[in-house]
């Protein structure tokens, strides 16, 4: 779980980076949205929390370049 925490700190901090507002708020929402989700998928496979995290870490970054083409991220 400490993991999840520290991953969730380097987002905010990359987020804070985005000067696009509206590329951030969505790159947000689905971060708070997906990220433990994707954490546990990843590390059920991987058992390696750390790695688990740059995995999902890496995908969300990912998503800064397609991030044109999401319409919707709800809650």
């Amino acid at each position: 779980m400490e993991q999840l925490k520290k991953g969730k700190d380097f987002m905010l901090i990359f987020l804070m980076n985005i000067k696009n507002t509206e590329e951030r708020d969505t790159l947000e929402k689905l971060y708070l949205k997906y990220h433990k989700r994707m954490f546990y998928i990843v590390n059920g496979i991987l058992k390696d929390s750390y790695e688990s995290q740059d995995v999902v870490q890496t995908a969300i970054l990912k998503m800064v370049n397609y991030i044109d083409k999401i319409d919707y991220v709800g809650y």
